[in-house]
Formats: structure tokens, C-alpha cells, sequence
């Protein structure tokens, strides 16, 4: 094979790239090869020195939402936060938005189960994705789509299962809906990752385990469960903050609240403006939207289209029940295994049927469970997980969050293939080699892969 060389390119550039081709035309040329390339590495520290690089964000990062965390978080267990509480990013991790006690959720062992805001405006028949959290039981159905991995965006909800962290992520649908069921442009039964747990693009959960999409963490350890999601309002924007919620079956204050009906996980209450210190009012009680009293809703996407915050005609509401929920053998539609990660929709004076069965957006193993629920406008699913997807850091090969003159080994490994490549290195992606971004690794991505060492990758 030959090199050529661009003359304008500085000398420090040309001596790295051909010090890379030549390591990587010796490893290609036979097993023993793989070994030699650590010789690069003490001559790119010279050239190169270290430059730290962490994950990259998404091209597009959502907004920042509310959220919040389940009883058994050790976010909330150590009292930093409480589970009944509305939450946000602050710099230093989550801040408390609104109290749980301004929602008449005032104690310790209370659970903001689901949240939702108003959706009041959307338009009846735009296309749009589901954003969804899972629970720390949850699997995930499907690899991650090899579209996306070739694009950049390698993460969904079998992915972060597998490295022990997805309770604590947001992940978008590559199927697209609309209010009266699934859109046209549905083209792949998948999902990808948006917003991490931890300190991945800005609009994360600062949720525990601080880590990155990429890292494996051991069996066990204690994670935050994001099981409410809300898009933010501001008072300037939009008036006062009005929140739609569900409280735990087991939650002491649900009595008080349910009064006048038989307590239930599966009523939906709303408070007009909570930080104006309004009370709390009932939306729909669980025989409104078609339910029974034992019946635990965890995920929930109210659609108030004619925003008086009374459950009637034209309103809609999509949710998703707990596990052990009885109407999930009995709900038109159900998925026979998984039925905790179907999505159902709602509407006064019809019956309750589904909407999303789990299938459609990449779940369906028996744990799997959805319990947080958000919606964006988008009229092509790929594209926008794309856009909003976290991504890898093109060029960091080996996948410890830097992208460094370490990588150089990982990056001649790729160059002989993605079986070897995943014998080396099996909880990284193959495409991080792909550094010119044509969605495959070669001898081309050479020069690409230099550039990104030395600060300038051409392509996100």
C-alpha cells in the first residue's frame, strides 16, 4: 500500500501518519504484527503528548428536564434528595424543583411515581418519538441498530442493561407516532440512548454510578432509577409549572389525596401550579382510563388538549403499569411477555387500548419494565436519534473516555477486522476506528485517525 502526504500539513502530522502507516501495514501483514504496534507508543508521546477527551455529546443534546428518583436510589436513601420530589441538573448534580409536600406528597417514604406536563398544544397529528427510562430489572430486546452504531450512536437499553447502568438513562424510540397511533415513517423496532445517567452532554441525570455510556460496572452496584421525566416550563415562557402525576401504591400520603375513591397507584392527579402552592387536584381516576384499583401506573404522558385539567374529550393520555399490575393480562393488545413495557393510550369515553407494544420499541424481554415516559416532535426516528443519540468518541479505540496516543494499538487491531477487534476489546465499538466516517474501518481512515490525535477529527 501507499501513503500520500498533503505538502501544507505540518511535519510533526506527516511523521505521525507515516509512523501509523507503517505500524499498521506491519500488523496486517500477520498475527505477530498486532504486537509491534506498541512500539509506536513511545514515539507518539514525543510527537503527541496526552490530550484527555470525554465522550462525545450529542450533536443536538434535549432539554433539560424534570425528573425524579425511586425510593431505593442511593441518591435519595443518603437524603440528598427525596422520591417525592421534582428534580433538575445543577451544577453539582440534581436540585430539588419542586418539593414533594407542595404536591401533597409530604413524606420520607412517598414515591412520585410518573410526571408529566401538560402537552396542551401539541398538534393532533404530528409525528413525534417517545423518550422512555427503564427500570434496574429491565434487559432490552435488541442489539443496538448497525445504522446507528456506524453513525456514531452505539447506545440503547440491551447495551446499558448489559453494562449494568440503564436505569439511570433516557433513551429515544427510531419508531415514530402520532396521536392516532403508529406514523408511516416507522422503519426500525429499536431505541438509542439520549441522555446518560451521568455527565454525558451536558443534560444528564447526575445520576449514580457516575459513568459513561461506555463503562462496565459490576453486578449489584447501586444505581439511581430515574422514574418520572417531565420537559421543563419556565414561568416566563409558559406561565406557572403544572404537573400531572402518579404516586406509588405504597405511598402513605396516596389515602389522603384519594379521597372520595379507593386509593390507587393508577390515579392521576394534577396541580395547576404547586410552586404558587395550589393544591392538588385528581385528573382521572383509575376506572376513568379504564384500569382497576391495584393497578400501579409508572409512566405517564398526559396530552390536556384543551388544557383545563379535566380528563375529557379531546384528551389523551399514554402510560405505561407496573409489573404485577392485573390489567396487563386483561388491556386489548397486550404484549403475552413484556406487557410492563407496552405503552397504552387512554381516552374518555372509549376503552383502553395499546399504543406502543413493547416490540416496537426494542423491549419485550420478561423484565422489562418502562417507567418514565416524554414525547418530541420528529418526523423521522434514525434521524433524530442521531442527532440527540451519545455518541463515542471517534478515534478512542480502546474506550477509556481519552483519546490518546493509547488508542494507536487498539486502532491497528481494528484495521483487521470487527471479529478481532471484539476479541480484543469486546465492550468497545468497532466504528470508533472509523475515523473518516465513511461506515467502515480501513487503511483510509488512517489520516483521519491522525487528526484526531492531534486535535482536528473530521467528522463528530
Amino acid at each position: 500500500m501507499t501513503m500520500s502526504t498533503d505538502v501544507k500539513k505540518p511535519a510533526r502530522h506527516v511523521a505521525v501518519t507515516r509512523r501509523v502507516w507503517a505500524t499498521a501495514n506491519e500488523a496486517v501483514a500477520g498475527p505477530t504484527g498486532l504486537r509491534r504496534a506498541a512500539t509506536l507508543a513511545s514515539a507518539l508521546a514525543l510527537a503527541l503528548g496526552t490530550a484527555g477527551a470525554l465522550a462525545a455529546p450529542p450533536l443536538q443534546p434535549l432539554p433539560l428536564p424534570y425528573y425524579s428518583f425511586d425510593l431505593a436510589s442511593p441518591t435519595v436513601m443518603t437524603g440528598f434528595v427525596g422520591a417525592a420530589d421534582m428534580l433538575t441538573l445543577g451544577p453539582a448534580g440534581p436540585l430539588v424543583v419542586v418539593p414533594g409536600a407542595l404536591l401533597g406528597l409530604p413524606s420520607p417514604f412517598d414515591d412520585l411515581d410518573a410526571i408529566s406536563g401538560p402537552h396542551n398544544d401539541w398538534p393532533a397529528f404530528a409525528p413525534f418519538v417517545l423518550l422512555f427510562s427503564v427500570d434496574r430489572q429491565s434487559v432490552g430486546a435488541v442489539a443496538p441498530d448497525p445504522a446507528l452504531v456506524a453513525a456514531g450512536v452505539p447506545y440503547n437499553v440491551l447495551d446499558q442493561a448489559f453494562r449494568g447502568h440503564a436505569a439511570g438513562d433516557q433513551f429515544m424510540s427510531t419508531s415514530v407516532f402520532t396521536l392516532s397511533g403508529t406514523a408511516s415513517g416507522m422503519r426500525t423496532t429499536n431505541n438509542a440512548m439520549v441522555r446518560n445517567n451521568y455527565d454525558e452532554g451536558g443534560t444528564d441525570f447526575g445520576a449514580v454510578p457516575p459513568t459513561s455510556g461506555s463503562d462496565v460496572v459490576p453486578p449489584g452496584t447501586p444505581q439511581d432509577d430515574v422514574d418520572g421525566t417531565q420537559f421543563g416550563e419556565t414561568v416566563v415562557r409558559d406561565g406557572p409549572l403544572r404537573v400531572y402525576f402518579t404516586a406509588s401504591a405504597e405511598s402513605p400520603s396516596l389515602p389522603i389525596l384519594s379521597i372520595g375513591i379507593p386509593p390507587s397507584g393508577a390515579t392521576i392527579f394534577y396541580n395547576p401550579a404547586p410552586l404558587q402552592f395550589a393544591p392538588t387536584e385528581r385528573y382521572a381516576a383509575f376506572f376513568q382510563l379504564g384500569l382497576q384499583p391495584n393497578d400501579d401506573i409508572n409512566a405517564l404522558l398526559v396530552f390536556d388538549l384543551n388544557n383545563n385539567g379535566i380528563y375529557d374529550t379531546p384528551d389523551r393520555v399514554l402510560f405505561s403499569l407496573a409489573p404485577g399490575s392485573p390489567s396487563l393480562n386483561t388491556l386489548p393488545g397486550h404484549s403475552p411477555i413484556g406487557a410492563a413495557a407496552d405503552i397504552f393510550i387512554a381516552r374518555p369515553g372509549q376503552p383502553t387500548q395499546i399504543f406502543a407494544p413493547a416490540g416496537v420499541l426494542g423491549l419485550g424481554h420478561p423484565l422489562d419494565n418502562i417507567n418514565a415516559l416524554e414525547a418530541r416532535l420528529c418526523p423521522n426516528g434514525d434521524g433524530c436519534a442521531q442527532l440527540a443519540g451519545i455518541r463515542f468518541r471517534r478515534g478512542d479505540t480502546n474506550c477509556d473516555h481519552a483519546l490518546t496516543f493509547d488508542d494507536i494499538d487498539a486502532f491497528v487491531v481494528a484495521l483487521s477486522g470487527p471479529d478481532v477487534y471484539a476479541a480484543h476489546y469486546p465492550n468497545c465499538f468497532w466504528h470508533t476506528a472509523d475515523t473518516n466516517c465513511d461506515g467502515t474501518v480501513n487503511f483510509d481512515d488512517i489520516d483521519a485517525f491522525v487528526a484526531c490525535l492531534m486535535g482536528n477529527c473530521p467528522c463528530p
